[in-house]
């Protein structure tokens, strides 16, 4: 019997890898090869193009004085999804590339009929987006780190343009979730939401100049300048944001968060999302499916209109970082929503989930119904390994000391503190690293001193 040939592998060019974008990135200089993340060179190159597009788009945007809500979603989204740990998925960033691409040309069009004049694109965008993925990957290499850095003479100018792009990046995150919390004008008004993105847009129309053939030298002060504006925004972004959670949840409180063995059926919920876990708890609830928080999720214990819900049951594990060793463990189906996502290991690869910006190649995406995800929850019927002991904590965790729980008690503070009751007042901002060896901010809370007892 004559062999059958095996089938062609897809010939993909891998573009030159070069990501330094988060704290992880190799020996503190940049991933040339793969992430530490596990991000491929060929998503770093989509990335980049992706985010080149998104860039090319605020800067119509910016020109035309204004944009309608698709324009504004298909900025927020895709530089979201490009950020550390969200979107791993290929195909995502090729579809966020074709909406972006039409919707360039769409404005292109019609600043042209208005009569306005187009500004020159960025030398690295393509002027046709390619059809194939090979073509796509091949047209990425310009746009990416290293062909962009040897554009710019000074190498301080460049770190700092990147860094102006990483902080608006950052920035659209937040205010993606402030916005798909739908909390109506009591969060914000309308006047203050155009805002933002007129400075969005203005912002992305800066980086999408300094990249494109017609700009001039930028001054290292004028670069510096467009960084702290980023930092100015994302504070405003962050004070909405912040309002858009307490409008519809409820301002949180101190309360007792419980960690225990989960009991199916049940479903995890890990990232930043509150708006996620605000439209499954009530989907759950009906089918009386119980619903635990990880990660960065612990919070939600806090908000009022969360912990209503009885089916909201405690939180499990530790840290992001920690997924691939916990997820195993839990009895039940894994979302994932905004950032954290590690690639899936083992046997949990078939019952994660993942929702908005975030993705992974052949992982299930959920939006607003989550029935299919929620009956995989009934239908879990296999055991999971039992941990060893001390891998996944059984405790109780105290959270909801937001700044309206602390300012509630401020008079008390400072009484205590004028009368010497109160000695020390230790503020910890901040999370430990992935690594071991990055454990700053739990140690400083171990070794601060214990007050002595009355």
């Amino acid at each position: 019997m004559a062999a059958v040939a095996a089938p062609e592998m897809e010939d993909l060019r891998a573009p030159q890898m070069m990501c330094f974008q988060c704290e992880q990135t190799n020996a503190g200089k940049g991933c040339t090869t793969t992430g530490v993340c596990k991000k491929s060179p060929q998503t770093s190159g989509l990335q980049d193009l992706t985010i080149l597009h998104a860039l090319r788009l605020c800067q119509l945007a910016h020109v035309e004085g204004g944009a309608e809500a698709a324009v504004r979603d298909l900025v927020l989204e895709p530089l979201f999804a490009t950020l550390t740990n969200v979107n791993f998925d290929d195909a995502r960033f090729e579809q966020y590339l074709k909406d972006l691409a039409a919707h360039i040309a769409q404005l292109e069009a019609r600043l042209k009929a208005g009569g306005q004049a187009v500004p020159a694109a960025p030398k690295a965008l393509p002027a046709k987006l390619p059809e194939t993925k090979q073509e796509l990957l091949a047209a990425a290499e310009p746009a990416g780190l290293l062909a962009r850095s040897a554009e710019v003479a000074n190498e301080d100018l460049f770190g700092v343009i990147e860094m102006c792009a990483y902080g608006l990046k950052g920035t659209c995150a937040y205010f993606y979730h402030a916005e798909h919390l739908l909390a109506g004008d009591a969060a914000y008004s309308e006047s203050e939401r155009t805002e933002v993105y007129k400075e969005i847009f203005r912002l992305g129309n800066y980086l999408a100049e300094v990249n494109s053939t017609t700009a001039k030298e930028n001054a290292l002060g004028v670069a510096l300048g467009e960084c702290l504006a980023v930092g100015a925004l994302n504070l405003k972004v962050m004070k909405m944001l912040d309002s858009a959670h307490t409008t519809l949840l409820g301002t949180p409180t101190p309360v007792e968060v419980t960690q225990e063995q989960p009991e199916s059926p049940a479903i995890l919920v890990s990232g930043h999302d509150l708006a996620v876990l605000h439209r499954l708890l009530p989907q759950a609830e009906k089918q009386k499916v119980n619903v635990y928080t990880h990660g960065e999720m612990l919070p939600a214990h806090s908000y009022p209109k969360l912990r209503k819900f009885e089916n909201l049951k405690g939180h499990f594990g530790t840290h992001w970082g920690n997924q691939q060793k916990e997820f195993r463990h839990f009895p039940g189906v894994i979302l994932m929503t905004s950032n954290c996502m590690m690639p899936p290991v083992g046997k949990y690869r078939d019952r994660i989930w993942t929702c908005g910006p975030v993705g992974f190649d052949k992982i299930p995406q959920v939006e607003d119904d989550f029935s299919a995800l929620i009956q995989q929850a009934l239908e879990f019927k296999d055991s999971v390994p039992v941990p060893r002991s001390g891998v996944i904590p059984h405790r109780k965790l105290q959270v909801g000391f937001g700044h309206a729980a602390v300012l509630g008690v401020a008079d008390k503070v400072v009484e205590a503190i004028q009368s010497g009751a109160l000695k020390h007042v230790f503020v910890i901002g901040g999370c430990d690293g992935t690594e071991n060896s990055r454990s700053y901010f739990t140690d400083l809370a171990a070794d601060t001193p214990q007050a002595p007892r009355p």
